[in-house]
């Protein structure tokens, strides 16, 4: 039973038409971006293209925060966060493995009850202060921001589309804190022109 709030996050649990495929793309990441990225987080693209932690509602995700590539390596690290004011040798930048395929569904934590009423319609989240222990998100739905869906992605209208529940058997939807699937209502790749 969902009856506390955990971290976590984001996390990919499958592709709107099927099983998640796990795609991940590298962004770099300024050198010396002046905030922590943990796994789970939203991301969206910055000045110059470069990775930024999702902070706002007006802002377009780009996707999900997987890890980060540690300096000189070619594998990503997904157990490890993107450290505020991380600096890397003259000319590296910090490169970033994110989730960014539009067609995939995430499972995430509400911070308050969701009900079976509000499958389709749209919220925004809490972006939360993340977990430098572990590394991971504290990013949740954000329960009382439910806005009904209009047809029409537009600024300020929910970042994210709940569109079920997790079938954890831990988890329901009558929980304290329910684990709903979501999928990115506003989407960088998709919504921008």
């Amino acid at each position: 039973m969902a009856t506390s709030l955990k971290n976590g996050g984001m996390k990919a649990v499958k592709d709107i038409g099927g099983p998640v495929t796990g795609q991940v793309q590298t962004y770099p990441v300024s050198n010396g971006y002046t905030s922590n990225i943990f796994v789970g987080d939203l991301v969206a693209l910055g000045t110059a293209g470069k990775l930024v932690r999702y902070t706002v509602s007006t802002q377009y995700p780009i996707g999900v925060f997987a890890g980060i590539i540690p300096e000189g390596q070619n594998t990503y690290i997904p157990a490890k966060y993107f450290v505020a004011n991380a600096s890397s040798r003259s000319g590296f930048e910090p490169l970033a493995q994110v989730i960014d395929d539009p067609r995939t569904v995430f499972s995430v934590q509400a911070d308050a009850s969701v009900t079976a009423g509000d499958i389709g319609y749209d919220f925004d989240v809490t972006v939360g202060n993340g977990d430098t222990t572990y590394g991971i998100s504290t990013l949740r739905v954000h329960a009382s921001s439910r806005v009904a869906p209009t047809g029409v992605v537009t600024v300020g209208t929910g970042v994210v589309k709940v569109i079920g529940f997790d079938k954890s058997v831990d988890n329901t939807a009558t929980d304290a804190y329910p684990y709903v699937l979501v999928k990115l209502n506003k989407h960088y790749l998709v919504n921008r022109g």
